[in-house]
């Protein structure tokens, strides 16, 4: 049944390229710095610098009424964060966006699930990403979806948690 007050009951999902994605990408990333939250710098998530970083990424596009909602790019494979991968089993998600406005209303587990079906239309078995260490909020995100905490890599400038959820096929 699909209700005007469900956004999720409504949101239609596809494919997009970066120029697609990048404004809302962009909108999140000021929203989050407006907070003090800052997660990507704006540099960072420009079209070219997002098709620099995901050159052969699969860009899914949530739209509510024919306006971009919710937003995630899903690799398959991802060396940094899973250099011991099995190739194939796993989709590896990143930049998730949701619209500032729209948060809070179950846009992003909607775009997790979409996510664990790609998995499991394209045989694999996971859904993997990472996300900051130090962010319990964006933690529980994908926490209460499913998603188990396994690891953690820190660099010169991040501390990450990696997490994966597993596709029922």
């Amino acid at each position: 049944m699909t209700s005007q007050t469900d956004p999720v009951a409504a949101l239609h999902f596809r494919s997009a390229t970066l120029t697609e994605a990048a404004p809302l990408i962009q909108a999140a990333a000021h929203a989050l710095s407006v907070r003090g939250e800052t997660l990507w710098h704006p540099a960072e998530v420009t079209a070219d610098a997002l098709a620099r970083q995901y050159p052969a990424g699969h860009v899914l596009l949530g739209e509510l009424d024919g306006v971009p909602a919710v937003t995630c790019i899903l690799i398959d494979h991802d060396p940094y964060f899973w250099p011991d991968a099995v190739p194939g089993e796993a989709l590896y998600l990143h930049k998730l966006a949701v619209l500032p406005g729209m948060q809070g209303r179950g846009l992003a587990h909607a775009m997790l699930k979409a996510g664990a079906e790609e998995v499991g239309a394209r045989g694999g078995r996971y859904l993997r990403l990472d996300t900051a260490y130090l962010r319990p909020r964006l933690r529980a995100v994908y926490e209460t979806f499913g998603f188990v905490y396994v690891g953690e890599k820190q660099n010169e400038r991040h501390h990450f948690a990696l997490y994966e959820y597993a596709v029922k096929g």
